[in-house]
């Protein structure tokens, strides 16, 4: 039985496709992950200048 004429083509771009979806997916996986860092990060700023803040009312009552 020959086979399908343009199969093995046809194989080799689904390969090629998958392999640019999972390169594509870890890619975004990694730049949320930094997202989500940068967010930690200014939300533990944001939580030290209110302590800081509460401190200087703490000072001035």
């Amino acid at each position: 039985m020959d086979p399908i004429q343009g199969t093995n083509n046809s194989l080799a771009l689904v390969e090629i496709a998958c392999r640019y979806m999972e390169d594509a997916n870890n890619l975004s996986t990694a730049k949320a992950k930094l997202v989500l860092d940068a967010v930690r990060n200014a939300g533990s700023q944001v939580v030290a200048l209110l302590e800081g803040l509460g401190e200087n009312i703490d000072l001035y009552i």
